[in-house]
C-alpha cells in the first residue's frame, strides 16, 4: 500500500501541494537541494545524469504513484542526483518537511511512509549487490538466484522474451553448463535453476 493512500483527502489536501508540468518541463536540477518530496500523481518522469563525457544516462524512470526526493529530503547530503524531466504533463503533489511532520502525527502514515523508504532503501541495496558482480554471467545468475528466493520456486517466468544478445549467449552458456534449463512458450520464457 502506497502510504499516500493512508491519509484522507481533505488532510492530505491541506498538508501537500499540488504542482502542473508540462512535458519536457523540469521540476528539479541535479545537485540542487531536496528540500520536500514529490509524488507523481499523474505523468511520468525521468531522472537524468551527464557522465565526465557528456554523455546522456537515465538513472531511473517513474510513473504514476511512485515518489522521488523521499531517501534525500532526510539525508545529510541532500543534493539531487540528477535531473528530473518530465516525459509526459505531470501532476506532481510536493510535501514539506513541516507538511510531514504534520502527517506523521499519525503514526499509521508515520508507519506506511517508513514502511516504503525502507524498501526502496532495501531494493537500491540489492541493485548495488548485483552491481557489485563483475561479469554479466555472474550478474545473471546472481538476479536468478534472488529471484528464486523471492518467489520460493527455482523457476523465475519472464513474461517476454529476451532480446538482449550478450544476455541470450550467457544463458546459453548456463544452460550448457546444466547450471539453468530454459523452457519457451511463446512469449513467456522459463528458467529455471537446476543447482
Amino acid at each position: 500500500m502506497n502510504w499516500i493512500n493512508s491519509i484522507e483527502k481533505d488532510f492530505l489536501n491541506k498538508n501537500s501541494k499540488l504542482v502542473y508540468y508540462k512535458k519536457g518541463d523540469i521540476i528539479f536540477n541535479e545537485g540542487y537541494v531536496c528540500d520536500k518530496i514529490g509524488y507523481i500523481e499523474k505523468g511520468e518522469v525521468s531522472i537524468v545524469t551527464s557522465t565526465y563525457t557528456e554523455k546522456e544516462e537515465t538513472i531511473t524512470y517513474l510513473k504514476s504513484k511512485d515518489t522521488f526526493g523521499d531517501i534525500l529530503l532526510f539525508s545529510s547530503n541532500n543534493l539531487y542526483l540528477g535531473n528530473a524531466i518530465c516525459e509526459k504533463d505531470c501532476i506532481i503533489r510536493f510535501f514539506t518537511k513541516n507538511n510531514l511532520e504534520v502527517l506523521f502525527k499519525d503514526s499509521i502514515i508515520l508507519n506506511n511512509f517508513l514502511k516504503e523508504v525502507t524498501n526502496k532503501a532495501l531494493s537500491l541495496k540489492k541493485e548495488n549487490k548485483l552491481l557489485k558482480h563483475k561479469n554479466i554471467r555472474d550478474r545473471i545468475m546472481h538476479y536468478l538466484y534472488e529471484e528464486s528466493l523471492n518467489l520460493q520456486s527455482n523457476t523465475i517466468e519472464f513474461n517476454s522474451v529476451i532480446s538482449f544478445s550478450k544476455i541470450l549467449k550467457e544463458l546459453s552458456k548456463l544452460k550448457d553448463e546444466k547450471l539453468i534449463n530454459i523452457t519457451k512458450r511463446g512469449q513467456r520464457c522459463f528458467i529455471t535453476l537446476l543447482k
